[in-house]
């Protein structure tokens, strides 16, 4: 029902949060993506590995039916053995409430610390203060970055642009690949004496030693890998790439896009350049089968996940088959891959039943929305004030179009001068490279119309 000029009480309700996952820890107070606990959907814990200087989440396969093959698969994957646990479960919203309190309760930062390393939460927050405010039902993890972030990794290692002696050394750790002739950091052909080691240290500064060090490690070649597409793989697949043609609205154009990833210029366009099939299509035959094969199977859980909808019988489907997918990307391919976005694959799909898909909490028409507002903030002093302001307007620009008072011919969209210019302004200073404000008369006019308040 529309109403007009009568007075109309409006109550808003935050129903869901939808932010990435460093938003997500400064609002609701739960642990940053580096953390041992961060996952705020479960409690499931990662484990720091040296050689990577990261932690990395490889429970995987607890996510899997419990009855699955790959749960008795004992030597392939990073954590040995069997696998015997259940799902990882969330805590309760009543044990939530008790261990922020708790947490604010604590006597002093190291105490907190702790407590926020043992159960990935830091204490209360502003919205529960909201009498129907529940953290665990509300918040629904990022799938635009989280689905990107994962594409991007994956193509980086199979190109070897991610691959390094870290990531050799990391597998190495866990007894899954054995690089020959390769020398960990710290590891010397000669040994050498202190004394020697001194001086070198005195001679060279900080800087010219991590110069070294890198030039040393890209200079180095590292032993063949079955995740990794050598060179002469990388230039069939990239004159594949070239040689594709792309539909109208995609993001990307032909182009070298595994020698340079670049070319793949928007998150959107790395989902496109997978779900449409054009990746693993130049990758084919490049990779030992078992690789190409979870390559596949994890392309197409992307493209499932992304569906404009659903019939509600298909979600198990989803669910399971994702969790095959990251389990078998965990037994294929590096652990280096096996960080917090990883994880949260499998907490997607979880989701449909109650938000419904992602195409209804798609982030990528906000964020360009929201880049677009603040590169038209003239005033850097007050930021926030101006791209209130510029919001404002632009509102008020498609209502004026959308409402038909403005007559759409030979009207470019987002083109603000054009529709100021229809409104009888005729003296505007709009040359190129001179930003202008616009005149007080309009914006008495603009506020009339559109019931803003502009000139306070």
């Amino acid at each position: 029902m529309y109403y007009k000029g009568a007075p109309t009480t409006v109550k808003v309700a935050l129903l869901q949060y939808l932010c990435d996952v460093p938003a997500f820890s400064k609002v609701l107070h739960v642990s940053s993506q580096a953390a041992l606990r961060g996952c705020p959907y479960c409690k499931e814990e990662g484990q720091y590995c040296k050689s990577l200087h990261k932690v990395v989440h490889l429970h995987n396969r607890p996510f899997l039916p419990i009855e699955h093959d790959l749960r008795n698969n004992e030597n392939e994957f990073a954590l040995k053995g069997k696998e015997t646990s259940s799902k990882p479960v969330s805590f309760t919203k009543e044990e939530e409430l008790e261990i922020r309190s708790r947490y604010d309760g604590l006597p002093n930062q190291n105490q907190k610390s702790i407590l926020q390393k043992q159960t990935g939460l830091k204490g209360t927050y502003s919205f529960l203060r909201l009498p129907y405010h529940n953290r665990k039902e509300q918040m629904q993890p990022d799938g635009m970055h989280t689905i990107a972030d994962v594409i991007g990794n994956v193509l980086g290692m199979v190109t070897g642009k991610d691959d390094n002696k870290k990531v050799r050394n990391g597998e190495e750790d866990f007894n899954r690949f054995k690089k020959p002739g390769l020398k960990r950091d710290g590891e010397d052909a000669e040994p050498c004496s202190e004394v020697t080691r001194k001086r070198k240290n005195d001679n060279q500064s900080n800087a010219n030693q991590k110069k070294q060090k890198l030039q040393t490690e890209i200079s180095e070649e590292l032993p063949k890998a079955p995740w990794k597409v050598d060179k002469p793989g990388l230039k069939v697949a990239d004159t594949r790439a070239k040689n594709l043609v792309y539909p109208t609205g995609y993001d990307y154009l032909a182009d070298s896009h595994f020698s340079k990833p670049w070319t793949l210029r928007t998150m959107h366009g790395k989902h496109q350049f997978v779900k449409s099939g054009a990746a693993l299509w130049c990758l084919r035959g490049l990779l030992p089968k078992r690789q190409e094969n979870t390559l596949r199977k994890l392309f197409s859980a992307i493209d499932m996940m992304t569906h404009e909808s659903y019939d509600s019988d298909e979600l198990e489907d989803i669910i399971r088959f994702t969790s095959e997918a990251m389990s078998l990307l965990e037994r294929d391919f590096p652990i280096a891959l096996q960080t917090i976005t990883t994880h949260l694959m499998h907490h997607i799909p979880e989701g449909y039943a109650d938000f419904g898909p992602l195409y209804g909490r798609w982030l990528f028409p906000f964020e360009r929305i929201n880049s677009w507002i603040t590169r038209q903030a003239l005033n850097k002093n007050k930021i926030e004030a101006t791209v209130m302001e510029t919001y404002a307007i632009y509102d008020w620009c498609v209502f004026m179009i959308m409402s038909g008072k403005i007559k759409q011919d030979d009207i470019n969209i987002g083109k603000l001068e054009k529709l100021l210019l229809d409104e009888g302004i005729d003296e505007m200073k709009t040359s190129i490279g001179k930003k202008f404000f616009i005149p007080d008369t309009v914006l008495s006019h603009m506020s009339e119309i559109y019931d803003f308040c502009l000139l306070q």
